[in-house]
């Protein structure tokens, strides 16, 4: 038997349903010019004996009121299908979590965004809402060489300059972001 669960957050859900851990993400976020592309990998356990569908609500960055989201995919790749996007808006999109009893499944979702501003961001904070810290998390924000970054929310552990791309990664163990991804830039011409 399913159960639902409705949610208000990037990946937040009901305090009594602990069943169910979101414990790792491997996010890529690309910026070129004035489109950043976030494509993502999200892993979840259910700790039940029992199937679990949840509806997840997964917030976008947008930082102006003119830019926008289009392009979304999300994909059970576990179970290779993708499931229906709900009330999707330029705030979020929402859509069900499948999680089959005792296991591990892995959602790919990926989304383009106009940026129009000087500066852009990916929703970290939200992960606060399970009220536990990721196991594991990796980031990668890829740049042209024509984008200068100002400024940045976190320093990053590793920077890779290939081809005509910067490359800054991040990565972290028991992860509880108190902020978001958050980066300011200059295109040069």
């Amino acid at each position: 038997m399913k159960s639902i669960i409705l949610c208000m957050g990037l990946w937040s859900i009901s305090a009594f349903s602990q069943e169910i851990t979101f414990y790792k993400e491997d996010i890529t976020i690309t910026f070129d010019h004035a489109t950043l592309l976030v494509d993502g990998y999200y892993w979840f356990i259910n700790h039940a004996q029992a199937e679990k569908t949840t509806e997840i609500y997964y917030p976008f960055g947008i930082t102006s009121p003119h830019e926008q989201v289009d392009s979304v995919t999300v994909t059970n790749i576990s179970q290779n299908y993708s499931p229906l996007l709900q009330n999707q808006s330029n705030k979020g999109v929402m859509f069900l979590l499948d999680l089959p009893a005792g296991d591990t499944t892995v959602y790919h979702i990926t989304y383009r965004q106009t940026v129009l501003s000087d500066s852009a961001r990916y929703i970290l904070t939200s992960t606060q809402q399970w009220h536990q810290p990721l196991a594991h998390a990796e980031y990668k924000l890829i740049l042209n060489e024509q984008t200068v970054l100002k400024d940045l929310s976190y320093s990053p552990d590793k920077t890779y300059h290939i081809g005509n791309q910067n490359i800054y990664y991040w990565k972290q163990d028991q992860f509880m972001p108190s902020r978001d991804i958050v980066f300011h830039f200059k295109n040069n011409p």
